[in-house]
């Protein structure tokens, strides 16, 4: 009987460590998937973390060169500062769409630009309605300031003397690598200086044909130096556009058929008519060219003279105040000129409110 219950007991025991084996094997088998599932999962969670750190390192290489390259650029000194913004000006009320290359032709008869600067919003990237002129010497950027209220790109500008502590072109900028809207549009123009040498030497040519009875060989030297300047400081291709804008040809062909009569020997009449036409194109850039004659030997004693240099200082206020139709001053030859530039802008104004209203 002891025999048979061990048995007994043997095998009762025998299936449930059977059954509990099978019921372990079959708790495996549906583990196995979740396993698996949980395994993939981990390895995808790293390979995402992977590819985090791998942007976080591009990131970081990044921010080290932008900081290095901002840590490399030498801040002003407040002296240095001052001296650049005295030759500087302020342009407000400037298209949108401008670029550099556009303001630095409009402003290219009042002398030798270093630098246009068109400032971005921080954030978006874009042009916030101004710019920054610097111009080689502060002659030239006062002569700019007559500039004002003149078309640009259909639009008003505002020109003013840039004040040293006006947002811009400040020393705490250049140490903030995030401003993307502070270095915008940049340009040096080597060949200006050159340019402006030769367009000076060329009125001074005109000046002492004009001093020697209209000699007709300085009248032809002067014109073709004049030229050849004015091709130096803006280019080939933007002279042919500025004599051949729709609201300078009348000006452009009084200019060059004087140019004309004065090579053909009609000194006196080609001069009447080369007049008319340099004032026609030039008139808002003669302080420009008095203040380079200034500093020529000869022509410079003549032009400090007393009476000469009160007649000049009255042309330059002239051009300050942007003389209106209809407006007389007495005295001198300048209102002729002032009522002709100021009937060339009122022009210029109609061409552009009648483009767009059609």
């Amino acid at each position: 009987m002891d025999d048979i219950d061990d048995g007994i007991d043997f095998g009762d025991n025998a299936d449930v460590g059977l059954g509990l084996d099978e019921v372990l094997l079959d708790n495996q088998a549906e583990l196995d998937p979740e396993i698996e599932q949980i395994r993939e999962r981990l390895k995808e969670m790293e390979r995402e973390a992977q590819l985090i750190r791998n942007l976080h390192s591009e990131v970081e290489k990044q921010m080290t060169t932008v900081l290095n390259e901002s840590s490399s650029t030498i801040p002003l000194t407040t002296e240095e500062k001052i001296e650049v913004d005295s030759r500087s000006v302020f342009v407000g009320n400037v298209d949108y769409g401008a670029t550099a290359e556009q303001l630095e032709a409009h402003f290219h008869g009042c002398g030798a630009i270093n630098r246009v600067t068109i400032l971005c919003d921080r954030y978006s990237g874009r042009p916030k309605g101004f710019a920054y002129v610097e111009f080689a010497d502060k002659e030239s950027a006062q002569a700019s300031l007559a500039m004002t209220d003149t078309l640009f790109r259909g639009r008003q500008i505002k020109v003013l003397e840039k004040r040293t502590n006006r947002p811009g072109m400040g020393n705490t900028r250049a140490r903030r690598p995030y401003g993307r809207a502070r270095v915008v549009y940049r340009y040096v123009y080597p060949n200006r200086q050159i340019g402006v040498g030769l367009a000076g030497f060329g009125i001074s040519f005109i000046f002492f044909g004009v001093l020697f009875f209209f000699d007709k060989g300085l009248l032809a030297i002067g014109n073709i130096l004049f030229i050849s300047g004015l091709t130096f400081v803006i280019g080939i291709e933007r002279t042919g556009r500025f004599f051949f804008q729709s609201h300078k040809i009348k000006g452009t062909v009084f200019f060059f058929s004087g140019i004309v009569i004065v090579l053909f020997g009609w000194p006196v009449v080609g001069m009447l008519v080369e007049s008319y036409g340099f004032f026609s194109l030039f008139g808002g850039f003669i302080p420009t060219a008095v203040n380079f004659l200034r500093r020529i030997p000869i022509i410079g004693t003549i032009l400090n003279l007393p009476g000469i240099r009160q007649w000049m200082a009255i042309g330059f206020e002239l051009s300050k105040q942007r003389c209106q139709p209809g407006q007389k001053i007495q005295g001198s030859f300048l209102p002729l000129f002032c009522q002709l530039d100021a009937n060339n802008r009122i022009i210029q104004r109609k061409r552009v409110t009648s483009s767009e209203y059609s």
